[in-house]
């Protein structure tokens, strides 16, 4: 049960498939003694492509990419250990930018970051960012 439905599992070898109540695919990806290996996709019902992801050893390890509803990417990046590490970006649903900016040490935002509210327009929440807190604003 997840949220309080019902989900169809499917193992194939490695492969573990989850599927909606209504048959349609919600996630899949290889586990290997129980713990999540490799490439893992999640769908919304709709059948749109909802997050990407890999893993090692059940952490998130390398890039993922997450989609809205309407198929826009809602945001990329890279993790490190099971934390977001690196260059990473966000967007709105209408693919205007949301965020921008790296993450260190367990995802501690670090150097310049940048928000843009939905207008397109940039906030107070961009500057320099030092081991995660605002020291300087634009």
């Amino acid at each position: 049960m997840i949220n309080g439905e019902a989900y169809g599992v499917e193992w194939s070898g490695t492969l573990r498939r989850l599927r909606y109540p209504g048959g349609g695919l919600y996630a899949e990806g290889h586990w290997i003694d129980g713990k999540r290996e490799g490439e893992h996709r999640v769908w919304y019902e709709s059948g749109q492509l909802q997050h990407v992801a890999t893993y090692e050893d059940d952490l998130r390890q390398g890039w993922a990419k997450s989609h809205h509803r309407n198929g826009r990417v809602s945001q990329t990046g890279r993790y490190l250990d099971g934390y977001r590490h690196g260059d990473w970006q966000a967007w709105y649903e209408s693919g205007s930018p949301k965020s921008q900016g790296s993450y260190v040490r367990r995802q501690v935002r670090e150097g310049p970051w940048l928000f843009w509210n939905i207008r397109g327009e940039l906030t107070e929440k961009s500057g320099i960012y030092q081991n995660g807190d605002l020291v300087r604003g634009l």
